[in-house]
């Protein structure tokens, strides 16, 4: 993950099971990222599910659900137009989920 996709073709951003681009699957294309893999999901509430977003949650609402923190926004392609947050902003959103749930297990 930390480099990229590649020449892979991608990815559906909302569902874990498809193979190739459609209208409606909301298909990306990462450079390098993160994925962090929380065991319990409604720790993901409230976070952006828009891969445009420097971190935003990938197949929300599957089993397979998890975080993406993008750290080289420079490489990353979106099928979808942005929302204007940059990838410096990253930090400080993973920093706020890392205090929550620290808060949480307490």
């Amino acid at each position: 993950m930390l480099a990229g996709e590649g020449d892979a073709i991608g990815v559906s951003n909302t569902d874990p099971y498809a193979t190739e681009p459609t209208a409606d699957n909301d298909w990306v294309k990462e450079g390098p990222h993160l994925m962090i893999l929380m065991p319990d999901p409604t720790a993901l509430e409230g976070l952006s599910t828009d891969p445009a977003d420097p971190v935003y949650v990938m197949w929300k609402g599957t089993p397979y659900a998890h975080i993406m923190v993008r750290i080289a926004a420079e490489d990353v392609v979106s099928i979808r137009a942005g929302s204007g947050a940059s990838a410096s902003d990253a930090g400080s959103i993973v920093s706020s989920l890392v205090e929550r749930l620290w808060a949480s297990r307490q």
